[in-house]
């Protein structure tokens, strides 16, 4: 099997979702178009606050269960600070991922129909969700176009804070879906985690503090492979330094509602690393899907979560690692290591 590891056209690729809408496929070509249905809470969603590309859905209604816990707007134009925050975040996060060289999943050819992203904020036992199935829900009060539809959390407390960068996360896995089929969790979970350091402080004192990266095979199936969040990322932001993004001033200026900066620090690490791994493993996802003829963007959701595909990931991260130069001991050390199908 051969792969080419090199960076090259970027092409795109969905990653379905666990949780995922049912979607129309048009085989014709290489998108599927958007499936207009009705969502079942429609009625709750009384208000709508577009920002860019992104439209965001929430509830004031005071008998519904997915009204925001709070309405406070302190600079009184009407829409609530925290949908406004909301959407500030989206914003920062597309312009942070264009400057580090991610393509916009509307700008690939899997999303070329697609417009818009739209971001409903409800009621949810996690913290948010990113869907990969283009929808359009009709009997919407306020009109939402052919969208990628992320959920948001009406209660992630304190919000926006020095911790919440929960829709940089969510939107980043739409960028994922967009270069690649692959879904093993501890690639798609870790980078998402990953991506929020481009808002947040990356190099804090539990990062630093973080153990040595594997040193074996054994090590590394126990300490990254089998774990949905692990540090590898992380670690490497401290080991390897000269892999980074100096954060633009103009985005550095970017403030929430309550005066605090919306960047937390001056840079980003590893975006390098991780531009190259996400061009690999496009590549591969379309070279598995033509030698098993599977549809480009359409693998079957058990599929797409194969045990087997963990060592096929892995060499594409390391060979990541050698096109973008990093030479420290420990990194060299997981080059030596390999993973069993």
């Amino acid at each position: 099997m051969n792969y080419i590891y090199q960076k090259i056209p970027l092409m795109a690729l969905v990653v379905l979702s666990s949780m995922q809408i049912a979607c129309a496929q048009n085989t014709t070509s290489q998108n599927k178009q958007c499936r207009s249905h009705n969502l079942n809470h429609a009625q709750h969603f009384n208000q709508m606050y577009k920002k860019d590309e992104f439209y965001i859905f929430y509830s004031t209604l005071s008998d519904s269960p997915h009204r925001l816990k709070t309405l406070k707007d302190l600079n009184n134009n009407k829409i609530p600070d925290y949908i406004e925050d909301l959407a500030t975040q989206a914003v920062a996060s597309r312009e942070i991922f264009k400057a580090a060289g991610f393509r916009h999943p509307l700008q690939s050819p899997r999303y070329q129909n697609v417009k818009n992203i739209s971001i409903f904020v409800q009621d949810l036992k996690g913290n948010g969700i990113a869907y990969e199935v283009p929808a359009v829900h009709p009997n919407l009060k306020h009109h939402m176009p052919c969208s990628l539809v992320m959920h948001i959390s009406i209660d992630l407390k304190d919000f926006p804070g020095n911790y919440w960068t929960t829709v940089t996360h969510e939107l980043f896995h739409l960028y994922q879906y967009g270069y690649t089929q692959f879904k093993n969790t501890w690639y798609l979970e870790s980078l998402a985690n990953w991506s929020e350091r481009a808002l947040r402080i990356d190099l804090s004192t539990g990062t630093k503090n973080l153990p040595a990266l594997p040193k074996n095979s054994l090590q590394l199936n126990k300490e990254v492979i089998s774990k949905g969040y692990h540090h590898m990322w992380r670690r490497l932001a401290v080991i390897e330094s000269q892999d980074r993004l100096l954060i633009p001033p103009h985005l550095q200026k970017m403030r929430y509602t309550n005066g605090s900066s919306v960047f937390k620090d001056n840079e980003w690490r590893n975006t390098g690393l991780v531009l190259n791994v996400m061009q690999n493993l496009e590549h591969t996802s379309l070279n598995m899907s033509k030698q098993k003829k599977w549809h480009p963007y359409n693998w079957k959701e058990a599929d797409q979560r194969l045990k087997s595909w963990d060592p096929i990931i892995w060499q594409n991260i390391q060979a990541a690692f050698k096109t973008q130069g990093y030479q420290t001991t420990e990194v060299k050390q997981l080059l030596k290591l390999e993973l069993q199908p």
